[in-house]
């Protein structure tokens, strides 16, 4: 479900401008568990909104060593890839 869009921003407006209304909402509406699948540019927002916005990874990111976490972690960002792709074929 799309709860907010903002379209025909001005090309001078910075993300974060672009993404205030976003992140008031995010601290309403999304509930307990759920989160927004963003694009590694969108910014992740402030700390009232920490965890509600997830991204795939960015190139070079670092993961844990240890193997159960690392499992744990490229897991989680082949979802968020698949999300994002999906939304890209979609355009």
């Amino acid at each position: 479900m799309i709860i907010l869009a903002v379209i025909n921003s001005p090309g001078s407006w910075h993300d974060a401008h672009v993404a205030c209304p976003i992140y008031e909402q995010l601290q309403t509406i999304v509930l307990e568990g759920y989160y927004l699948v963003a694009d590694t540019a969108f910014p992740r927002g402030t700390v009232s909104i920490d965890g509600k916005i997830q991204a795939p990874l960015k190139s070079g990111q670092r993961v844990p060593t240890n193997p159960a976490e690392q499992h744990l972690i490229l897991s989680h960002n082949h979802q968020l890839l698949s999300y994002r792709q999906t939304d890209e074929w979609d355009m």
